[in-house]
């Protein structure tokens, strides 16, 4: 049964996390770091994509973070989506159920 192969771990032990910004930046603005963008909304997305928003400095920036499967992505949107309004930093201490 698949629940056997399931544990708990931090999202920040997720590989890739937290994902970098999709938008591209110009000369006159600055990428932001994982504490400075704060999650605002949790995007519909398919398969094992999980899409949100963020903001920084009154700009709204995209993230898409690959997980391993689409029943892991399901657990970290859900996730996300309970805890808006704090960073992409703070994402990473929440637990998340993932195959071992």
């Amino acid at each position: 049964m698949w629940l056997e192969n399931m544990k708990n771990k931090r999202l920040r032990q997720f590989p890739g996390w937290p994902p970098d910004a999709g938008e591209a930046f110009g000369k006159t603005y600055t990428s932001p770091t994982s504490e400075q963008a704060i999650v605002k909304e949790v995007m519909p997305s398919h398969d094992n994509l999980v899409s949100f928003k963020a903001d920084f400095e009154g700009r709204t920036l995209g993230y898409d973070y690959p997980a391993a499967n689409s029943r892991e992505a399901e657990a970290i949107k859900k996730a996300i989506s309970e805890h808006l309004g704090v960073s992409i930093f703070d994402l990473g201490d929440l637990m998340i159920e993932a195959e071992a």
